[in-house]
């Protein structure tokens, strides 16, 4: 939920070092802030990981032995969504196509949302961690 949060430092910064990391959850429950991030031609970076779902709450009732079905919503085209609000966008299915989507945005004035597709089924290390000590 750091969108909010990064479109204040991006307008504080207009050299776009700006980049927001966030999941796919969080930015759907903000998803109307890309409208002002095009609205006033802000340039900042936003990667989103997205596994389709609420992550850490899959990840907790899966532990618990709790169908997630209901934290999960799907693997949205978040690229051409923020396409639609007028910024840039690329969908990313395979790690090499990050580094030529940040050189692309680098050349560009305006800001750019990269949609990485990922597993729900993949934790990290530090949330496997936080799972096995209960929560």
């Amino acid at each position: 939920n750091g969108l909010g949060h990064a479109i204040g430092v991006a307008a504080t910064r207009p050299d776009g070092g700006t980049v927001l990391f966030e999941g796919d959850g969080g930015l759907w429950m903000h998803v109307q802030e890309l409208e002002c991030i095009a609205r006033h031609g802000l340039k900042m970076l936003i990667v989103v990981s997205n596994d389709g779902g609420f992550g850490a709450e899959i990840h907790h009732l899966r532990h618990d032995g709790i169908d997630p079905a209901h934290a999960v919503f799907g693997h949205g085209d978040l690229a051409a969504l923020a396409e639609a609000f007028g910024l840039d966008g690329r969908r990313v299915t395979g790690a090499g196509q990050i580094s030529e989507a940040v050189r692309d945005y680098r050349k560009s004035d305006r800001a750019m949302l990269i949609d990485i597709q990922a597993s729900d089924r993949v934790i990290s290390p530090m949330f496997r961690r936080r799972l096995e000590k209960g929560h």
